[in-house]
This record gives structure tokens, sequence and C-alpha cells, in this order.
């Protein structure tokens, strides 16, 4: 029988029952890499229950999401569901959750979760509402990453519907969400009316429905901060900045002395951003060392969100013509992403696109071109195709790189590359004028390529 029949029969099957399903597989097709590591979980499930305590074995999970990135999109699809189904029901999905955001590429979790949600659409009273609703969620997310978003509503919808309407924690998350899809697609003034009702509910609930007031203003400040967002794209950018200080103050109400809270760094870091945005550049500088400091105290030099910040003072730092400072902040990132999360993690991709930027600044073109090749190589390794609108933005400044140095037919493959992909992911308003740049340069180039047979 082949392993899409089995993975059918697992559809239906009580826990009791997977590991042996499992074990079987593992008999019968010795010669699949994927089934060898079944037989792992088998023995050594994830999850597991003494004395009443449920205990997780971490670095399972991680083993399993390194594992899933070598599978194809069909295997993952038809294998994944069977191993995690037994833990979700446990209802520990966010562990779960944690280590494949980290360790699976996009493209792998799309797989994986897609099939994880139809099959607890049909089996929702093993899986349970709660745990149903996270995956959702982070499929919507997952599927917005990768432009897919028609389906990203889709799921963000069937979240949305299934709330109760007096689940106001849920059905905000859900409207934040939905209209975060919306404004990638530059339906800015849909996704600001869905915020902004988000934030009504928030509003008019009583606290007790949130735990505390904390709690409803820790969400209060994390709408603010989206739909400064939206602000920010609409060109309303003071308002944008106005936004982002209002979460501050939410944030900071609740901040005890002696327990510096990470996403108060966060918060920083949105207003520097904002402040760049405004050509307020002492004051970005300001806001992002102070991002670096708090973040840097609360969890560590070795931690993401750490990173993020240096990448975005480096940024500031170049403006500043701080350039040596800024090179080693971009590459300082790139350490610490690489650290959290390996070598071909898209982060490493984003922070190895700015050091690409910096180098050509400094006029090091060879090793700018060889950074932003390098980010456009782990970029589509991430999203499973080259056609995306951030692999896009890496080829943009590549291809500028190699007009500047006068190869103009690498430059014109690099630039019809470009409009090739906004093509394939649709020519909506937010990638237009992006589009039409790539366009009217690969026409350039083709005219110096033409000028340069005449003459020779």
């Amino acid at each position: 029988m082949c392993i899409r029949d089995r993975y059918s029969d697992m559809l239906v099957l009580k826990n009791s029952q997977v590991r042996e399903i499992i074990a079987e597989w593992c008999r019968d097709v010795k010669r699949h890499s994927h089934v060898t590591l079944l037989a792992h979980h088998a023995q050594r499930p994830i999850f597991s229950t003494v004395g009443g305590k449920v205990n997780y074995d971490e670095q399972r999970i991680v083993e399993l999401a390194h594992h899933i990135n070598t599978l194809g999109a069909e295997e993952a699809s038809q294998l994944l569901p069977c191993v995690l189904l037994d833990n979700l029901l446990l209802n520990h999905y966010s562990v779960m959750e944690r280590a494949f955001d980290i360790h699976l590429a996009p493209h792998r979790r799309i797989a994986v979760y897609t099939a994880l949600c139809l099959a607890g659409t049909q089996h929702r009273e093993d899986l349970g509402a709660k745990a149903l609703f996270n995956l959702r969620h982070v499929l919507a997310n997952d599927l917005r990453v990768m432009c897919k978003y028609e389906q990203a509503e889709r799921w963000s919808r069937e979240n949305l519907d299934a709330t109760s309407p007096d689940n106001h924690e849920e059905r905000s998350l859900c409207m934040s969400e939905l209209a975060n899809i919306l404004t990638d697609q530059a339906k800015y003034p849909q996704a600001a009316q869905l915020f902004e009702d988000a934030i009504d509910i928030l509003n008019r609930a009583p606290i007790e429905s949130f735990g505390s007031a904390a709690h409803r203003d820790t969400l209060h400040a994390r709408l603010l901060n989206n739909l400064s967002m939206c602000r920010h794209h609409q060109g309303q950018v003071k308002e944008s900045l106005m936004l982002r200080l209002s979460a501050l103050e939410l944030k900071t109400k609740h901040v005890l002395p002696g327990e510096p809270d990470p996403t108060l760094g966060l918060a920083y870091m949105n207003i520097g951003a904002s402040q760049e945005s405004l050509d307020m550049i002492g004051d970005a500088a300001a806001s992002l060392e102070r991002a670096v400091d708090l973040i840097g105290e609360t969890v560590g030099e070795r931690h993401p969100l750490f990173a993020s910040a240096l990448n975005n003072l480096g940024g500031v730092r170049f403006k500043q013509g701080l350039e040596l400072q800024a090179m080693d902040m971009y590459q300082r990132a790139q350490r610490a992403f690489e650290e959290a999360y390996g070598p071909r993690h898209i982060q490493v991709a984003a922070a190895m696109h700015n050091i690409g930027w910096a180098y050509n600044n400094m006029r090091q073109f060879d090793l700018s071109r060889e950074a932003y090749e390098m980010a456009i190589e782990i970029k589509a390794e991430n999203y499973g195709t080259r056609q995306h609108p951030d692999v896009a933005g890496s080829l943009t400044n590549l291809a500028g790189l190699l007009y500047e140095r006068g190869d103009f037919e690498a430059a014109q493959q690099a630039f019809r590359e470009e409009v090739e992909i906004y093509k394939a992911v649709g020519m909506d308003e937010s990638f237009l004028e992006a589009a039409s740049i790539a366009q009217k340069n690969y026409e350039v180039c083709s005219e110096k390529l033409s000028a340069m047979v005449a003459t020779s």
C-alpha cells in the first residue's frame, strides 16, 4: 500500500494506533530515509506523560523540523500529520509551533499545516477548537509571507467566522490578522477599518474577559502598531509615529522596576523606523539605541530580536555617515541570526542583503555581488521558488550593481527576472510601481546593449 493510502487511513485512527502504523511503514519501506525518522519517533515520542505531568523533548521537535526541510512538499503533506496528530491531541501545539517557526522553511510549514488544518476540520472533537484556531492562524500568516493572499484570506476568514462574538481576544486577533493580509495587498482603507474595529472591540469589552488590564493593553498596543504600519503605507507617516508612541505608552504602564520587557525594545524599534522615514535621524538613532539596549538586557545579544534591532540601527548609522559601524552591526546581526536559526534561514538572507547594500556603498563591488547572490539563493530556498517579491527586492539591488559596473547583459537578465516575478505573483497595486521601474530598467539595458552592437 502506498504512503498516501496509509495517510488517508490515519485520519480516522485513534492515538493508540498511530505508532503501530508508523512502525509498519518502517518495516515495509526501509529504503525511505524519512521512514527511519518516523520509526525513531515511534520509539521516542516528542511528548510523554510521567506521573500525570506532560513533558516534551524540544530537541526532538527541532530534529523533526530539520528533517521536514529535506522532504518534498507532497511527502511532507502526506507524512507529517500522522506524526503530529497524537501530539496535537495533547493540546501542546504551541511548543511545536515555536520550534517549527524557527526551523521550518515557510513553504514546508504550509504543506504541513494545510494537511493538519484539513484533518483537524474533519476531526474537531479530537484536535480541539483552540489547537485548530492556532493552526489556521499560523497557516494564514505563512501563506501571507508567501504572497498567497487568496488562500491566506480563506483560513483567516474561517477563523473569524468560527470565533464567538463573546471571545473578544480571539475575535480582535482574527480581525487584525485579516487586516494584515489586506495591508500587504495595498487594500489600505479596508485594512485600517478592520484594525479600528478590532481596537473598538478591546475598548468596549470588560477587562475581565482578558484576564487583566495589562493583557488587554498589550493586545491594544499590538493593534496600534499594526494600524501604524497600514498608515505608514498610506503615506501618513506622522500619524504612524503617533500610533507607535501611543503603543509605547500603553506598554510602559505595566512595566515594573527591575523587570524590563523585551517588547518595550520592539516598541522603540518601531518608533525608530518611523522617525527614520521622517528623516528624524538623530531621534531615530536614539530610539534604536534604546531598543538595542533593552533587547540586549532582556533576551541577550544572541537573540534574533536583538539582531533585528542591530539591522535597523545599522541603516541609521549609514545615514549618519558611520559606514564601518553600520557594517559591524550588519555582520553581528548575521551571526546572531545564524546562531539562532542556522545559516540558511530567511532572516540570514535579509542580513546578507543589507551587507550587500553596505559593501556596494563602500565601493567593494565583488563582495557586494557575492552577498546579494547569497541572499537571493537563501530566499529562494526558503520560499521554495525564486518567484517571490522578496527575491525581486534583492534582484533589484544586484541588477543596479551590475549596471553600474557596465555588465549590461547580466543586469538586463536580472531586471527581466524581476519583471517576471511581479507578473507571476500578481500585478496588484502594491507591486505596480516596482514592476514599472524594473521594466524601464530592463529597456535601458536593452538600449545599451543595442548601442554596443551598433558601434562594434
